[in-house]
């Protein structure tokens, strides 16, 4: 029957007036309760010619399930009723309209009061999630005011139109036989501008809700849909395979964190969005009135930056994520329901790891190669997609939720990084170790030791790969004590963005971590610790399994300047006398079989310090005269090519000035070196860095330099972050320090751009490695500082966006040391 030819008719006690509205299987009428005489709405449904019998042998009991719910927040039931083969609902009559009528007139709704009105909605969606309910259509459509009005405070949004639930089995009714969601292939069922990846593989979870809810979180900061495509298939996959834009961009009143919590709610992975309602109510109000969570509750209100838009777009997808429409324009906002057969064999919802990652809230322009490469993204079989684009074009339209199974059926762990293996050719030091033609998985760590190997021994590493995520996760060392007189040694772990709880991945009392580094990959710490007075060359899997020893030194003997070269096959570090002037010795550990030889040993005046791997099988090396205060002097090239027990004379000299530092290009091709002049500092007798400063660059191994850029100031570190830019750190120990700190340039010598402010001298990068990920997580987007007050004797630590602003500081204390190791992602 034509809803025109409703009008008029009384169902039950019910007189219909007039339409309200349409969509999916139903109408909403206004209609007169004879009764009570009061106006109410009426939602009626009218199946599919064939289905009535079953259509309304369901009906009945799912409506009871919906009259029962009592909150202030979700639009109640009155009554509801069947007249020949019709079924309907009463409701209120809401006359404040939809928050999609809001969104038409404002537009952009200000974030304090999005927050007020999302709030109460999702404690509306946390109290039918209790209940095992899934609302399956979360959109501004179905949010109603209860009164119109402006934006007061006493302005109530309830959550509406949760359909027809479809009753699974729970704790207090067992299953209808004939009950359709109880199917063995997936149904899709929502409304494609704000469905969840999930959702659109028919498997949708109280996790698909909170997926709907980040993107009308979306849409009323930005005043666009994350998403828009030429058809509703376009946008289907664009929530499968497309990564948000940047909501500062669109809307800079937007602050840093409450862009990454909106985008956290987006997460194209379940597991990684809030895991409640009520988690991404309190984070909410926790960003908005730019507070930080409790510390015991800050790993679970976890965010995550704004992710880029992969370069290739899908089938139906708009190139360059093109912005949504503006709220309240026409669009892909009817529910659609796809009840067909998908095959599900050889698919899961992808992780979209993107190749390259947006800070929250600022400009992001790629500008090198991501330096580790993205998460295999899955996507579906050809069979799969042609099917879904067939049926949207005659997907019937529906939208409901449903009563969810207790069972637990969480997805398997998507594609990730690859096991620690050699790998044939490394592009560059930010290039990525992925071996072309697997698909790996997070596995546990097979059983290790920590005991000593045999003396003079070393055995080879026990690895398995683990999964990385997007959320930038920085490591670092706290060390209680000191080196004489140890009381714990702790590497540690700790999201940035939101300074979720750090996490102790490796807890060693009594003993002091001297040092540590990041593999390449971002899944292991290699590091050593002085345990009972013994130096042991140690590694563990971030997430914290794996603990064991590799080498154990001699006693009265020190492990120093490790370095893991980029195909984390080899480890090259010192070995020293701890009791005399002997000079150390160059040890080279292949960790893949365990073999330890002396590579390079000593026999003219000069003592060498490994500082970093050019590629696979050079290092670069620095040299000064040994037990003595003197800096390095020159830099030189161990070739492990020439086998072992190399020395002096094998080694290639490049040679360099007193003062400065260098590093080579993101290509490994090129050689780039700062030096200033020493004079001595005023009262200490010690030689202290003074500018000018100036920067060139040669082939990597040798050859003709020419100066990029010259500088006032002292440059004490460099470190090349990408094929385009560079971090220069500059420390005037006397003098003009007004310009000391962090500086970033681009390689060519332009650009030269202003980080951080430190007039006192206590900052420095990452004293360990100069690799990439040492010092700029993984998505190119930060970077990392530690500070010591030598005066108080304070540790702190920093993080900061490379595109500039205040830095964040992430640790404070005295009198415990904290060393910065590096990043990865989680």
């Amino acid at each position: 029957m034509r809803p025109e030819e409703m009008v008029g008719r009384v169902l039950g006690h019910y007189r219909i007036s007039k339409e309200l509205g349409y969509g999916g299987t139903a109408t909403v009428f206004l209609a007169e309760d004879i009764n009570l005489q009061r106006e109410v709405a009426l939602k009626v449904f009218q199946p599919e010619s064939g289905k009535a019998e079953e259509f309304l042998f369901r009906f009945e009991r799912e409506a009871r399930v919906l009259a029962q719910l009592d909150h202030p927040n979700i639009l109640p039931v009155y009554d509801y009723g069947e007249q020949q083969d019709i079924a309907y609902l009463v409701m209120p009559c809401m006359t404040g309209g939809s928050l999609k009528d809001r969104l038409r007139k404002q537009r952009i709704v200000p974030p304090a009061e999005t927050v007020r009105l999302i709030s109460q909605v999702l404690d509306a969606l946390q109290y039918a999630h209790d209940r095992g309910l899934i609302h399956r259509d979360i959109k501004p459509g179905n949010m109603l005011f209860k009164a119109s009005g402006g934006s007061g405070r006493q302005e109530q949004l309830l959550l509406s139109d949760f359909g027809l639930v479809k009753v699974l089995s729970t704790a207090q009714n067992t299953p209808l036989a004939a009950d359709l969601t109880r199917q063995s292939t997936p149904t899709i069922n929502g409304t494609p501008d704000y469905m969840a990846p999930e959702q659109i593989l028919g498997k949708a979870t109280q996790a698909s809700d909170i997926y709907s809810m980040g993107v009308v979180l979306y849409e009323m900061l930005a005043g666009i849909r994350p998403f828009h495509a030429d058809s509703s298939m376009g946008v289907l996959m664009q929530h499968l395979h497309v990564q948000p834009g940047s909501l500062r961009v669109l809307n800079p009143r937007i602050s840093p964190a409450l862009e990454a919590v909106v985008l956290r709610a987006m997460e194209k992975e379940q597991e990684k969005r809030y895991h409640k309602s009520n988690d991404l109510q309190q984070a909410l109000e926790w960003a908005i009135a730019d507070g930080q969570p409790p510390l015991e509750k800050r790993d679970l209100y976890a965010t995550t930056p704004t992710v880029q838009v992969p370069p290739s777009p899908l089938p139906g997808v708009t190139a360059g994520n093109k912005p949504g429409l503006i709220a309240g324009q026409e669009g892909f906002t009817q529910p659609v329901n796809l009840s067909a057969t998908i095959p599900s064999s050889g698919y899961s919802p992808p992780s979209s790891t993107p190749a390259n990652i947006n800070i929250p809230g600022e400009p992001h322009t790629p500008s090198h190669p991501p330096q580790q490469q993205s998460t295999p993204r899955r996507r579906p079989p050809l069979l799969t997609t042609l099917l879904l684009l067939a049926l949207v074009g005659t997907a019937s339209l529906s939208g409901f939720f449903y009563v969810q199974s207790q069972q637990n059926n969480r997805p398997p762990i998507p594609a990730g990084t690859a096991t620690l293996q050699a790998v044939a050719s490394m592009p560059s030091k930010g290039g990525s170790t992925a071996i072309p033609g697997t698909t790996p998985t997070s596995e546990a760590v097979p059983p290790t030791t920590t005991s000593c190997p045999a003396a003079n021994t070393a055995r080879a590493a026990i690895t398995a790969p683990l999964v990385l995520g997007i959320h930038p996760n920085m490591l670092y060392i706290v060390n209680e004590g000191t080196r004489d007189h140890p009381i714990t040694g702790i590497i540690k772990r700790r999201e940035a963005v939101t300074m979720a709880k750090g996490v102790e991945i490796n807890t060693l009392h009594n003993s002091y971590i001297s040092e540590a580094q990041v593999s390449q990959d971002g899944q292991w710490v290699l590091f050593t610790a002085i345990v009972a007075g013994q130096a042991q060359m140690r590694m563990i899997r971030v997430d914290g399994q794996g603990l064991q020893t590799l080498y154990c030194a001699p006693a009265h003997t020190s492990i120093s300047n490790s370095q893991w070269s980029f195909h984390q096959q080899d480890i090259i570090f010192n070995l020293s006398s701890t009791g005399g002037p002997t000079k150390p010795t160059t040890y080279l550990l292949d960790i893949t079989t365990g073999q330890l030889q002396e590579e390079l040993i000593p026999q003219a005046g000069l003592t060498y310090f490994p500082v970093t791997w050019l590629d696979t099988t050079h290092i670069y090396l620095t040299a000064s005269a040994p037990n003595t205060d003197a800096p390095p002097q020159n830099i030189y090239v161990l070739d492990t090519q020439k086998g072992a027990q190399q020395h002096d004379g094998d080694l290639q000299k490049i040679t360099t000035g007193p003062c400065g530092s260098f590093d080579s290009s993101y290509d490994s091709k090129q050689l780039f070196i700062s030096k200033c002049t020493l004079a001595p500092e005023t009262g200490s007798g010690i030689d202290a860095p003074l500018g000018p400063s100036t920067i060139t660059v040669q082939p990597a191994q040798g050859g003709q330099a020419k100066t990029t850029k010259q500088i006032d100031q002292a440059i004490t570190m460099l470190r090349t972050i990408s094929t385009t830019t560079q971090l220069l750190l500059i420390e005037n120990y006397s003098g003009d320090t007004s310009k000391n700190g962090l500086w970033k340039i681009q390689v060519d010598g332009s650009g030269l751009t202003r980080l951080t402010t430190d007039t006192q001298n206590r900052q420095s990068l990452c004293p360990f490695t100069q690799y990439v990920w040492s010092n700029v997580s993984r998505d190119g987007s930060f970077y990392a500082l530690q500070e010591h007050d030598a005066k108080t004797n304070t540790y702190s630590m920093y993080y900061g966006s490379l595109n500039g602003g205040t830095p964040t500081q992430f640790a404070n204390i005295s009198n415990t040391e904290l060393l910065f190791a590096g990043w990865t992602g989680l």
